[in-house]
């Protein structure tokens, strides 16, 4: 009996001392500080200014400029990410910290425009240069848009290649693969910039000598060659690489192209660039590596077979045959090369293939007062044609171009805003000269 009183008592002891420890440590706990994460764009950077928002409840916060976020409230927890630029995300967290979280940015984002339909990214700025952004529910003229995204995946040493069949009205046709160099004297020379390429269809100044480029039609069919502008300035369509665009668009109607004056009646395809974005310092490298390779090639008979089928058509018309029977004996076995050639000239002047390379460095980065992006690219593009390794001098087609594109974005106040943009381009070439068909 006593053994059984003990064993009670030291029973009710250790669940009493159970209890008091359960009781401390929900007094001396501390309080849950919420959750908390990361938030990385699609190339790990951080993201800024992303709205967090707890589902079902009015608490949000936003990102900072290393993409962090807190916000007062305990897991589990149902998270909204959204950002302009970005698509809205969902995600539930069991655990306060220590989660990282990556948005893709979206390339279907609804479009601004102008009331006169000038298309820019609302999200870029309050006011684009001449263009005032707005959105594209309240414009009513015609415009066509296409991302920046959709244009890298074409692999092409211009981005006018990746524009045809993605833009309502634009027809693109390449008459040319390579750039012709203009030798000839220029008589139109501005003391400023010196000789001011020449361009006839009425667009502007272009030395564009590869494309046509028309707009609401083709040429010869009411179509005219467009006018290009880039960032709201008018200038040259080669100065900018592929991985630099935002969006593309046309304007096609006279309410959207108000602003261009006197040559409204052209159309205007408008190139957005991207624009610098608070944040860490990011470097970013791309390399692409493509080869070009002709779709078909004509098949040409033999020597041998050429002589015979000539034969014949003489004969059938009554006329004495031009070939011999040893004329076809030394086509066919090759014994007299340079009497009785048997050349396959398109397999001896051209190669299989032909290798291009493209390479883009880009640095940008920022805070809330100034923001800054740099661009550097080089493309370096061979020919189909061989090259002789007995000559002296390169006899095949070879371009090689050096790109430059910066933006400098400084916020002085909350109403003035000081923009700079430097772009440049270098481009070297080599060529036969002749041109392909009298190579021939």
């Amino acid at each position: 009996m006593f053994q059984n009183c003990l064993r009670t008592s030291i029973t009710c002891c250790l669940m009493m001392l159970l209890f008091a420890q359960a009781s401390l440590a929900q007094q001396t706990a501390p309080a849950s500080p919420g959750v908390s994460g990361h938030v990385l764009d699609e190339y790990a950077r951080p993201l800024v200014g992303v709205i967090v928002t707890a589902k079902g409840t009015s608490l949000s916060t936003s990102t900072g400029i290393d993409g962090a976020f807190e916000l007062a409230t305990n897991a589990p927890v149902t998270l909204t990410f959204s950002h302009p630029l970005y698509e809205t995300r969902e995600q539930k967290l069991t655990a306060s910290a220590g989660f990282t979280l990556r948005m893709t940015e979206s390339y279907l984002r609804v479009t601004n425009g102008a009331d006169t339909a000038v298309l820019v990214n609302k999200f870029q700025r309050k006011t684009d240069l001449l263009y005032e952004s707005k959105p594209a529910s309240t414009i009513i003229s015609s415009v066509s848009t296409v991302y920046g995204g959709q244009l890298r995946s074409t692999p092409s040493s211009l981005y006018l290649n990746a524009l045809q069949g993605r833009l309502a009205g634009l027809n693109v046709n390449q008459y040319s693969g390579f750039y012709t160099a203009n030798t000839t004297p220029q008589i139109d020379v501005d003391i400023f910039v010196g000789n001011i390429p020449k361009n006839n269809s009425g667009a502007g100044p272009s030395d564009n000598s590869e494309f046509d480029i028309q707009l609401r039609g083709h040429s010869g069919s009411r179509g005219q060659s467009p006018l290009v502008i880039i960032d709201g300035v008018q200038r040259e369509i080669y100065s900018i690489d592929p991985q630099n665009i935002e969006s593309v668009s046309v304007l096609k109607d006279a309410l959207s192209t108000i602003l261009v004056g006197q040559n409204s009646s052209r159309g205007v395809l408008l190139v957005t660039t991207k624009n610098p974005t608070a944040g860490a310092p990011h470097l970013s490298f791309t390399a692409e590596m493509g080869s070009q390779s002709a779709l078909g090639m004509p098949k040409p008979l033999t020597a041998y077979q050429y002589a015979y089928l000539v034969n014949e058509a003489l004969l059938n018309e009554g006329r004495s045959s031009a070939y011999s029977a040893e004329d076809f004996y030394a086509y066919r076995n090759h014994t007299d090369p340079m009497g009785h050639p048997d050349v396959n000239w398109y397999n001896t002047t051209l190669k299989d293939n032909a290798l291009m390379s493209r390479y883009n460095l880009n640095v940008q980065g920022g805070g809330s007062r100034a923001r800054y992006i740099v661009s550097l690219s080089y493309l370096n593009q061979d020919g189909l044609f061989k090259t002789d390794n007995n000559n002296p001098y390169n006899t095949n087609l070879e371009l090689k171009r050096y790109l430059l594109n910066s933006k400098v974005d400084i916020d002085v106040n909350d109403r003035f805003n000081i923009a700079l943009q430097l772009f440049g381009r270098l481009q070297q070439g080599n060529q036969p000269g002749a041109g392909a068909g009298n190579i021939f």
